[in-house]
């Protein structure tokens, strides 16, 4: 009966789907089912007279491995998550027990440890942990899409209108323009981190990269320590790529800024170079799935602190970073490794401790192109007629105000949709058009326009609102809405909502 049940036993953990070792007292290998041969790579007689520092991966410290013989020396029972190394180099994660095996007399003369692998279960764990954190950027980044776009549309607006009253050619106006730029990087870089956040593609169009890259690096000059040195090489080929200047801008800011990082105690050099190649053949290619053609090369070298190999094997993870939590997310090389991949690129990195990092993006090239060159505020067409400017804001009336007086028209205006109502009740036909924020207290702009279509049909209504989420072309029509734009405007693109707006009625 006896040798029945240690039949029944040894067959059971023959056949168990989890990997079962046993050791001696000093921890020699004496036994290994088959499932540890599948997991581990190894065979028996390869780990057989053994320790199971065979498997070690490195990722556990010796404190680690002190405290659980500790534990199983004094008789009891250990468990925990480890990382292991297999026999071909993988690493994979598995949960384990360690028991004792004691004799007649209560003696310790073995150990048995029996392992479940769990390295799939930890992957769609932190795929979960990742999407969840994704969501949650991607509700604070809403969140604070409205005050933010507020802001900009401040520091644009009031910019507009003193470049427009400053003459052109002087130095001031100058300056206001590079003030301009900023604003509109800002405008544009929430975009971007709502489209992250969402996944969502953004528009593209024929761009040069030479221009991009030069103001990107006057930008990040201002930003560095001067123990830097920038080394720039540009070429100005004549083609261009299909992208957003935004996002090649992110993705340069994003490597140089790292690059800095990497330098900042000791300082050296940031060399950053752009050329054009043809790839003929996929034998070529840096990384598989591009297509052959032209590229551009764009490298971002340092001379900094470099990485080891299993940095570069999470380099391009989201949320993995070497920074202090107040430095950095871990969010920019994963942004950069997306954008490059949705324009048929590639990104590669090489990279030493002590003999620095050097990465190179490459983009598809087009035939297409448009001119590059700096941001003005353009002329606009004025017009005339009375505006009810509402928003709840005053910074935002203030500027409505300006601006509107400036294109022309008269304004008057109202802080909140209640008080605007009320003013449109007294004299409907006083107003040439309605333009309200769309998000504000106790009523939204939604419901002024409703209400106020319904005392004068024939009103031209726009609606502008900080929020990216507006209600749908439907509901805008039935509340005789003719026009919605995001903020922040410029003033161009005010006078234009504007002008489109009246000439529906």
């Amino acid at each position: 009966m006896e040798n029945e049940r240690n039949s029944i036993l040894a067959t059971a953990v023959e056949q168990a789907a989890e990997s079962v070792m046993i050791t001696d007292k000093s921890g020699i290998i004496q036994y290994a089912n088959p499932a540890f041969e599948k997991i581990s790579g190894f065979t028996r007689d390869e780990i057989i007279g053994k320790k199971p520092s065979i498997l070690k991966s490195g990722r556990q410290s010796a404190a680690f491995y002190k405290t659980m013989w500790e534990t199983i020396s004094r008789g009891e029972v250990w468990k925990g998550l480890l990382v292991n190394r297999r026999k071909d180099g993988a690493l994979y994660e598995v949960e384990i027990s360690i028991s004792p095996i004691r004799d007649e007399s209560g003696a310790i003369t073995n150990y048995v440890s029996v392992k479940r692998d769990v390295t799939e279960e930890r992957r769609l764990e932190q795929q979960l942990v990742r999407a969840q954190k994704m969501e949650a950027i991607g509700t604070l980044a809403s969140g604070i899409a409205h005050d933010f776009n507020n802001i900009v549309t401040a520091i644009l607006g009031f910019t507009d209108l003193v470049i427009d009253d400053i003459p052109e050619g002087t130095k001031t106006r100058r300056r206001l323009g590079y003030v301009r730029e900023a604003g509109l990087r800002a405008r544009d870089l929430i975009k971007q981190i709502l489209s992250f956040s969402r996944q969502n593609d953004t528009g593209r169009k024929p761009v040069k990269l030479a221009p991009i890259v030069k103001e990107t690096l006057k930008l990040i000059k201002a930003s560095i320590p001067a123990t830097i040195e920038i080394r720039q090489s540009i070429s100005s080929d004549g083609r261009s790529v299909l992208a957003d200047p935004v996002q090649i801008q992110q993705i340069l800011m994003n490597l140089c800024t790292n690059a800095a990082h990497a330098m900042r105690e000791h300082g050296g050099v940031l060399e950053v170079s752009l050329t054009a190649l043809e790839f003929e053949s996929a034998s070529y290619f840096p990384q598989p799935g591009m297509a052959p053609g032209p590229y551009f090369r764009m490298t971002v070298a340092d001379t900094g602190c470099g990485m080891d190999s299993s940095m570069l094997e999470r380099i391009f993870d989201p949320f993995f970073t070497t920074k202090k939590p107040e430095e950095g997310t871990g969010l920019g090389l994963a942004v950069v490794q997306r954008i490059v991949k949705s324009y048929g690129g590639a990104i590669t990195v090489t990279s030493e401790p002590g003999k620095g990092s050097s990465f190179e993006v490459f983009l598809p090239c087009i035939t297409a192109g448009e001119k590059g060159g700096e941001t003005v505020a353009p002329s606009v067409e004025k017009g005339s007629g009375t505006i009810l400017f509402v928003d709840d804001d005053p910074s935002i009336i203030r500027l409505g105000r300006d601006l509107l007086r400036q294109l022309g028209y008269r304004v008057v205006t109202s802080r909140g949709a209640r008080e605007a109502l009320n003013t449109f009740e007294k004299n409907p036909h006083r107003f040439s058009l309605l333009l309200t924020d769309y998000i504000m207290p106790h009523m939204t702009g939604t419901e002024l326009a409703r209400e106020a279509h319904k005392i004068r049909p024939d009103i031209p209504i726009a609606m502008i609102t900080g929020l990216t989420q507006i209600p749908t072309k439907g509901e805008m029509k039935s509340a005789g809405v003719l026009e919605v734009a995001l903020k922040p405007l410029t003033m161009e693109e005010l006078a234009e909502i504007i002008k489109r707006a009246m000439s529906r009625t």
